[in-house]
């Protein structure tokens, strides 16, 4: 199968500081055991290769990383001094030993003041690399300089200053090439000829011409000249070293008040959580490519999170909701509360996310606190470690993820508020539509649309309990789809409906055979939630909203649809006793008109035949018949009147 140009980049990167090590290693062995150079070994000359050894192992330790930048500098000076001083086979033995030594230090945890501690399979690659720059570097001189006629070790007789400077002169390209290859970040270093680090070509230039000369001092002056002017250099490391340090650490102090500047503007512009939210990551990037960067938000009575954002490579992605018990990284920073940075190739996918791609093989998780409490999780995952962390620092991240939770806190604060205001407000719809109008249709209507915004559900029903109290009607619904209204449409019984609010907050997790499973599966929906109506503390109906993907209703939420089914209920009770109050004003009425015609006239048929009317219109009839039965006669005479 034919590969990405990613995947055969992270090939080339790991097998080329293998390859060219191997290499190094095999030509050490060569010059030094098969075909060795004459050269006689004195308790001067190991002096002098311990003395190198040390000095390179410090300066090795204190460059760091290749990702540093710090190719050459010293320890290249420290290579080409052994070399121009002894041969190739202690420059080649330099490098590997050197380098060695300084893993070994690495992997025991004992690092120089300052230096940024690695882990076990990070030292062991650093050194691979270190051998394969520097033993590079080394050989690639040594084959120019040989070439072009010149002798080691350097003596006033022999030397030339043509190949040495060109010797040289390549050893530098090879270790900014090579460290270039093999640095694991993007962007990659500049190299010292770039814009910007030309500065540092004319300090390593001034370091490389020293080289030839204390070679010469060597000869000419002995070892312990020689040791002293080394030991001069090694302290002239730790110094450019520390002031290098002191330099990046302010540079890092004013990087970072900018970055919390930049980022306490960008979750200050707005009060709207996804708003906030892009403005704050569109900040954030500002600080490189950040491979995965999300926000989950911890809903505490339920025990899940929700991603309002989620954004890899700029772009926004959908995860669903994470249940806390499922998940054992969020339980963790839930239980503990601090920070959780993990690396582990084979599982970062359930660490991070179940939707996270396994090729990323770094995660941190943030807890988002503001006091005791926990808001949510601010996480990162990256292919091989978190970058991020690198050039920011988790003390400036916890302070970013501080401002980030106060700036959560009040736009979900803001967020509630207002939309509480805003239901309340259609809420009062309810009452204002049945004031208006005696027809209770337009008042169900209007609450299935207010339930609908209230809810943000997908559809709605509501239903309303016969007269006669013994069947349940379906009054009103909203997207309800055939199947599921064919089923409503069925004698539906009183005991179906409820007392008190009852939530399904993911229907797949009922068992599929049950009623409410049989139901959600016809229904298409995963979420319900029924809201019964009550009339003097008596269910009179219910509201029931549907979701079709899991949703985990918010007391709020239910407490605004409380208030709605109880306006609901109020104005229902209203147009039925505004009805029962017309009825009888009618009554009354008939009664008053009734007494009229008995008073106004004497007329039997005219006084039938108002009467017959007045029944006729009382009792909602086509035909009313009256019948006459004469005293102390057994046959009637019957009178038929038209309506």
């Amino acid at each position: 199968m034919r590969q990405s140009p990613k995947t055969r980049y992270t090939i080339v990167e790991r097998l080329l500081p293998l390859i060219l090590a191997f290499g190094v290693g095999i030509i050490f062995a060569f010059f030094g055991i098969i075909q060795p150079i004459p050269i006689k070994p004195t308790t001067a000359r190991y002096i002098v290769l311990i003395t190198c050894i040390v000095i390179f192992v410090a300066t090795d330790l204190l460059a760091g990383r290749v990702e540093t930048g710090l190719w050459a500098g010293y320890l290249n000076l420290v290579v080409m001094v052994l070399w121009f001083s002894t041969n190739i086979v202690a420059g080649l033995a330099l490098v590997i030993v050197g380098s060695l030594v300084a893993m070994l230090i690495r992997i025991q945890g004992s690092v120089l003041p300052g230096s940024v501690p690695l882990s076990h399979q990070s030292s062991i690659r650093l050194a691979f690399k270190r051998i394969s720059i520097n033993g590079t570097a080394l050989l690639g001189a040594w084959i120019v300089y040989t070439l072009l006629g010149g002798e080691t070790p350097i003596t006033p007789d022999n030397f030339v200053l043509l190949p040495t400077a060109i010797g040289l002169i390549i050893s530098l390209v090879i270790t900014q090439v090579l460290g270039r290859a093999f640095s694991e970040i993007i962007p990659k270093p500049s190299m010292l000829w770039a814009k910007g680090q030309r500065w540092r070509l004319f300090n390593e230039i001034l370091l490389l011409i020293t080289a030839a000369p204390m070679a010469l001092v060597y000869y000419s002056q002995g070892t312990l000249v020689f040791v002293l002017l080394m030991g001069l250099v090694g302290a002239q490391a730790i110094r450019h070293w520390q002031i290098q340090r002191t330099q990046r650490s302010l540079i890092g102090r004013v990087q970072e008040l900018s970055i919390l500047n930049d980022m306490a503007q960008s979750i200050s512009s707005s009060l709207d959580l996804t708003e906030m939210l892009t403005s704050f990551y569109i900040t954030l990037q500002k600080l490189g490519d950040i491979p995965i960067s999300y926000v989950a938000l911890y809903q505490e009575e339920h025990g899940i999170f929700n991603f309002p954002l989620v954004m890899e490579h700029g772009k926004k992605q959908l995860w669903g909701t994470v249940v806390e018990t499922h998940h054992p990284t969020f339980a963790h920073i839930i239980r503990h509360k601090t920070p959780l940075h993990v690396t582990a190739p084979d599982s970062i996918h359930e660490l991070g996310h179940p939707q996270l791609s396994t090729d990323y093989h770094a995660y941190l998780g943030l807890p988002l606190m503001v006091g005791d409490k926990l808001l949510g999780i601010w996480g990162f995952a990256d292919t091989k470690a978190i970058y991020l962390l690198e050039k920011v620092g988790v003390p400036t991240l916890n302070t970013v993820a501080s401002q980030l939770s106060l700036a959560l806190r009040n736009t979900t604060l803001y967020a509630r508020t207002t939309k509480l205001a805003n239901d309340l407000e259609k809420i009062n719809q309810i009452t204002q539509v049945t004031s208006q109008t005696s027809d209770q249709g337009d008042a169900l209507d209007v609450a299935c649309h207010i339930t609908l915004q209230i809810a943000q559900a997908d559809k709605v029903a509501i239903f309303l309990l016969s007269e006669d109290k013994k069947e349940v009607r379906l009054a009103c619904q909203y997207g309800l789809n055939a199947q599921l209204l064919s089923l409503y449409k069925q004698a539906i019984d009183e005991k179906a409906l409820v007392r008190e609010p009852v939530l399904i907050h993911d229907a797949h997790l009922l068992d599929a055979e049950s009623e409410e499973g049989r139901y959600a599966t016809i229904g298409g929906y995963r979420a319900l939630a029924k809201i019964p109506l009550k009339s003097a503390n008596v269910p009179m109906g219910m509201i029931m909203v549907y979701h079709q993907q899991a949703h985990y209703y918010h007391q709020t939420e239910i407490e605004l649809l409380m208030a709605l089914a109880n306006q609901l209920a109020v104005a229902h009770d209203n147009a039925e006793l505004l009805r029962a109050l017309e009825m009888y004003g009618w009554e009354q009425a008939q009664l008053v008109y009734l007494s009229d015609i008995s008073t106004s006239t004497l007329d039997v048929e005219t006084i039938i035949l108002n009467v017959t009317r007045i029944l006729q219109y009382s009792i909602e009839s086509d035909w009313c018949n009256l019948v006459l039965a004469p005293q102390y006669q057994k046959q009637v005479d019957f009178t038929s009147l038209t309506p």
